[in-house]
């Protein structure tokens, strides 16, 4: 009985881990300085429109590593023999947060073509807030994966 609590613990205490230490390096150790208000954007300098393309080619790898994870998270699923209901919860908020990031990703396309052809710049402002939340979408779709292969590993672990 102590061995199943100490097993428990441990098992606790893993995915506690791998998800708080990304977590509070990413949004507190890491965190980018905040924004300058007195920085305006020059909409007819010579890197603009390669700055707006920049941010449109990150959301497209954002997209990359959230069909990664997806992919990883079916083959996970999968494979494991015991895909608990934790597991499957799991799962499904890590498919919920990766269709979050391809939704996110057409916005912040859209709104690159449109900030790129309006003729006073468009709407940056909100275009850097779509690819934000397309960033934690795919944080939280990775670290649900990281949650299951933890679970997984713990369950091949005693089988």
């Amino acid at each position: 009985m102590q061995e199943s609590t100490k097993q428990s613990a441990r098992k606790l205490l893993s995915v506690a881990v791998v998800i708080l230490i990304p977590l509070f390096l990413i949004f507190y150790v890491w965190a980018p300085p905040p924004q300058d208000t007195d920085l305006v954007l020059d909409t007819g300098a010579v890197n603009y429109p390669a700055a707006v393309l920049s941010l449109r080619s990150t959301s497209e790898l954002l997209v990359t590593v959230a069909m990664a994870v997806l992919g990883a998270i079916g083959l996970m699923v999968a494979r494991g023999a015991r895909s608990g209901a934790l597991i499957i919860g799991l799962a499904a908020t890590g498919f919920i947060a990766a269709l979050m990031v391809i939704f996110f990703a057409g916005k912040v396309g859209v709104l690159a073509a449109y900030t790129l052809a309006a003729p006073n710049g468009g709407d940056v402002a909100s275009m850097l807030a779509m690819l934000n939340n397309e960033a934690v979408a795919t944080l939280i779709a990775g670290l649900s994966l990281a949650v299951i292969a933890v679970l997984e590993a713990f369950a091949a672990e005693k089988g």
